[in-house]
Protein backbone atom coordinates (compact mmCIF):
# COMPACT_ATOMS: atom_id res chain seq x y z
CA UNK A 1 0.00 0.00 0.00
CA UNK A 2 1.19 3.55 -0.65
CA UNK A 3 3.74 5.02 1.73
CA UNK A 4 4.86 8.46 2.88
CA UNK A 5 1.79 10.48 1.90
CA UNK A 6 -1.97 10.21 1.99
CA UNK A 7 -3.60 9.98 -1.42
CA UNK A 8 -6.83 8.69 -2.88
CA UNK A 9 -4.86 6.18 -4.93
CA UNK A 10 -7.95 4.06 -5.39
CA UNK A 11 -9.34 6.63 -7.84
CA UNK A 12 -6.14 6.83 -9.87
CA UNK A 13 -5.47 3.09 -10.03
CA UNK A 14 -8.80 1.28 -9.59
CA UNK A 15 -7.37 -1.99 -10.96
CA UNK A 16 -4.19 -2.01 -8.85
CA UNK A 17 -3.31 -4.49 -6.10
CA UNK A 18 -3.69 -1.62 -3.63
CA UNK A 19 -7.26 -1.07 -4.83
CA UNK A 20 -8.01 -4.79 -4.52
CA UNK A 21 -6.95 -4.68 -0.86
CA UNK A 22 -9.30 -1.75 -0.29
CA UNK A 23 -12.17 -3.56 -2.01
CA UNK A 24 -11.68 -6.49 0.36
CA UNK A 25 -11.76 -4.13 3.33
CA UNK A 26 -14.87 -2.46 1.90
CA UNK A 27 -16.57 -5.85 1.70
CA UNK A 28 -15.74 -6.45 5.37
CA UNK A 29 -17.15 -3.06 6.39
CA UNK A 30 -20.34 -3.69 4.43
CA UNK A 31 -20.67 -7.10 6.07
CA UNK A 32 -20.52 -5.40 9.46
CA UNK A 33 -22.90 -2.70 8.24
CA UNK A 34 -25.50 -5.31 7.35
CA UNK A 35 -25.45 -6.46 10.98
CA UNK A 36 -26.41 -2.95 12.11
CA UNK A 37 -22.98 -1.44 12.75
CA UNK A 38 -22.41 2.02 11.29
CA UNK A 39 -19.63 3.90 13.13
CA UNK A 40 -16.15 2.40 12.75
CA UNK A 41 -12.99 3.53 14.53
CA UNK A 42 -9.60 3.19 12.85
CA UNK A 43 -6.44 3.24 14.93
CA UNK A 44 -2.95 1.73 14.97
CA UNK A 45 -0.24 0.88 17.44
CA UNK A 46 2.45 3.22 16.11
CA UNK A 47 2.88 6.36 14.05
CA UNK A 48 3.56 5.80 10.37
CA UNK A 49 1.53 2.64 9.83
CA UNK A 50 -0.55 4.15 7.02
CA UNK A 51 -3.81 4.38 8.97
CA UNK A 52 -4.97 7.65 7.45
CA UNK A 53 -4.16 6.51 3.92
CA UNK A 54 -6.20 3.35 4.47
CA UNK A 55 -9.21 5.17 5.87
CA UNK A 56 -9.29 7.79 3.09
CA UNK A 57 -9.19 5.17 0.36
CA UNK A 58 -11.74 3.01 2.15
CA UNK A 59 -14.10 5.98 2.47
CA UNK A 60 -13.70 6.76 -1.24
CA UNK A 61 -14.38 3.15 -2.21
CA UNK A 62 -17.57 3.05 -0.15
CA UNK A 63 -18.76 6.30 -1.71
CA UNK A 64 -17.96 5.06 -5.23
CA UNK A 65 -20.06 1.98 -4.42
CA UNK A 66 -23.04 4.24 -3.73
CA UNK A 67 -22.91 4.51 0.05
CA UNK A 68 -23.27 7.79 1.90
CA UNK A 69 -20.06 8.14 3.92
CA UNK A 70 -18.80 10.56 6.55
CA UNK A 71 -15.08 10.68 7.37
CA UNK A 72 -14.33 12.22 10.79
CA UNK A 73 -10.90 13.42 11.89
CA UNK A 74 -10.70 12.58 15.60
CA UNK A 75 -6.91 12.76 15.64
CA UNK A 76 -7.19 16.13 17.35
CA UNK A 77 -3.49 16.37 18.18
CA UNK A 78 -2.17 15.68 14.64
CA UNK A 79 -5.15 16.11 12.29
CA UNK A 80 -3.72 14.60 9.11
CA UNK A 81 -7.07 14.24 7.37
CA UNK A 82 -8.00 17.86 8.04
CA UNK A 83 -4.68 18.92 6.49
CA UNK A 84 -5.12 16.60 3.51
CA UNK A 85 -8.45 18.16 2.58
CA UNK A 86 -7.30 21.71 3.46
CA UNK A 87 -9.69 21.97 6.40
CA UNK A 88 -7.28 22.61 9.29
CA UNK A 89 -8.77 26.06 9.87
CA UNK A 90 -12.39 24.91 9.62
CA UNK A 91 -14.82 24.23 12.44
CA UNK A 92 -15.15 20.55 13.23
CA UNK A 93 -15.23 18.02 16.05
CA UNK A 94 -14.28 20.41 18.84
CA UNK A 95 -16.88 22.99 17.82
CA UNK A 96 -19.50 20.26 17.42
CA UNK A 97 -18.93 19.12 21.00
CA UNK A 98 -19.08 22.70 22.28
CA UNK A 99 -22.17 23.65 20.27
CA UNK A 100 -25.74 22.55 19.85
CA UNK A 101 -27.37 20.69 17.00
CA UNK A 102 -25.78 18.71 14.18
CA UNK A 103 -22.53 20.26 12.86
CA UNK A 104 -21.93 21.23 9.26
CA UNK A 105 -19.83 18.85 7.23
CA UNK A 106 -17.71 19.52 4.15
CA UNK A 107 -17.85 17.97 0.68
CA UNK A 108 -14.92 16.00 -0.73
CA UNK A 109 -13.81 15.44 -4.33
CA UNK A 110 -15.70 12.12 -4.21
CA UNK A 111 -19.45 12.23 -4.59
CA UNK A 112 -21.16 10.78 -1.53
CA UNK A 113 -18.19 11.38 0.79
CA UNK A 114 -18.42 14.17 3.38
CA UNK A 115 -15.84 15.28 5.92
CA UNK A 116 -15.85 16.57 9.49
CA UNK A 117 -12.42 18.01 10.38
CA UNK A 118 -10.86 18.12 13.82
CA UNK A 119 -11.52 21.82 14.39
CA UNK A 120 -9.61 24.29 16.51
CA UNK A 121 -8.00 22.90 19.64
CA UNK A 122 -6.72 26.17 21.07
CA UNK A 123 -7.24 26.15 24.82
CA UNK A 124 -8.97 22.75 24.71
CA UNK A 125 -7.72 19.33 25.81
CA UNK A 126 -8.24 16.61 23.21
CA UNK A 127 -9.09 14.07 25.89
CA UNK A 128 -11.91 16.27 27.24
CA UNK A 129 -13.47 16.64 23.78
CA UNK A 130 -13.32 12.94 22.95
CA UNK A 131 -14.58 11.76 26.34
CA UNK A 132 -17.60 14.07 26.24
CA UNK A 133 -21.02 12.34 26.02
CA UNK A 134 -21.90 15.22 23.72
CA UNK A 135 -19.66 13.60 21.09
CA UNK A 136 -21.74 10.44 21.30
CA UNK A 137 -24.87 12.49 20.55
CA UNK A 138 -23.13 14.25 17.67
CA UNK A 139 -22.10 10.93 16.12
CA UNK A 140 -25.60 9.54 16.50
CA UNK A 141 -27.09 12.61 14.86
CA UNK A 142 -24.64 12.55 11.98
CA UNK A 143 -25.32 8.86 11.48
CA UNK A 144 -29.00 9.45 10.78
CA UNK A 145 -28.22 10.77 7.30
CA UNK A 146 -25.28 8.46 6.45
CA UNK A 147 -24.77 4.80 5.74
CA UNK A 148 -21.27 4.62 7.21
CA UNK A 149 -19.11 6.81 9.47
CA UNK A 150 -15.33 6.22 9.56
CA UNK A 151 -13.45 7.77 12.48
CA UNK A 152 -9.70 8.40 12.31
CA UNK A 153 -7.94 8.40 15.70
CA UNK A 154 -4.36 8.63 16.99
CA UNK A 155 -2.08 5.60 17.47
CA UNK A 156 -2.57 3.81 20.77
CA UNK A 157 1.11 4.18 21.66
CA UNK A 158 0.86 7.98 21.44
CA UNK A 159 -2.09 8.58 23.77
CA UNK A 160 -5.37 7.09 24.96
CA UNK A 161 -7.58 9.17 22.65
CA UNK A 162 -8.64 6.15 20.57
CA UNK A 163 -9.95 4.46 23.72
CA UNK A 164 -12.02 7.55 24.52
CA UNK A 165 -13.67 8.06 21.14
CA UNK A 166 -13.92 4.30 20.58
CA UNK A 167 -16.58 4.09 23.29
CA UNK A 168 -18.90 6.02 20.97
CA UNK A 169 -18.24 3.71 17.98
CA UNK A 170 -19.62 0.30 17.01
CA UNK A 171 -16.20 -1.28 16.73
CA UNK A 172 -12.56 -0.74 15.84
CA UNK A 173 -10.01 -1.79 13.23
CA UNK A 174 -6.27 -1.71 13.85
CA UNK A 175 -3.97 -0.89 10.95
CA UNK A 176 -0.67 -2.78 11.22
CA UNK A 177 2.36 -2.17 9.02
CA UNK A 178 4.21 -5.46 8.69
CA UNK A 179 7.67 -3.86 8.91
CA UNK A 180 6.79 -2.27 12.25
CA UNK A 181 5.03 -5.24 13.80
CA UNK A 182 6.37 -6.23 17.23
CA UNK A 183 3.77 -8.74 18.38
CA UNK A 184 3.49 -8.48 22.13
CA UNK A 185 2.91 -4.72 22.11
CA UNK A 186 0.15 -4.91 19.51
CA UNK A 187 -1.49 -7.65 21.55
CA UNK A 188 -1.51 -5.40 24.61
CA UNK A 189 -3.03 -2.53 22.62
CA UNK A 190 -5.75 -4.85 21.32
CA UNK A 191 -6.50 -5.87 24.91
CA UNK A 192 -6.73 -2.19 25.87
CA UNK A 193 -9.54 -1.78 23.32
CA UNK A 194 -11.38 -4.83 24.62
CA UNK A 195 -10.94 -3.75 28.24
CA UNK A 196 -12.73 -0.50 27.38
CA UNK A 197 -15.61 -2.43 25.83
CA UNK A 198 -14.61 -1.57 22.25
CA UNK A 199 -15.04 -4.57 19.92
CA UNK A 200 -11.95 -5.20 17.80
CA UNK A 201 -13.53 -6.11 14.46
CA UNK A 202 -10.34 -6.79 12.58
CA UNK A 203 -6.73 -6.02 11.74
CA UNK A 204 -5.72 -4.36 8.47
CA UNK A 205 -2.26 -5.52 7.34
CA UNK A 206 -0.61 -2.66 5.48
CA UNK A 207 2.48 -2.90 3.26
CA UNK A 208 2.71 -6.66 3.45
CA UNK A 209 5.57 -8.20 1.49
Amino acid sequence: MPKNKISIALLDEPDSLWAEHIYLLRAEILRQWRTGKKIFLFTSSWEGEGKSSVIVNLAASLAVAGRSVLLIDCDLRRPALSALFDLKESAGVREAVDGEGIPDTFPSPVRGLQLLPAGSMEGTAAADVLASPRLQRVLAGLGQARDVILVDSPPLSACKDALLVGKWCDGAYMVVREQRFVGTAEGHFAEDLRDEGIPLLGVVLNDSA
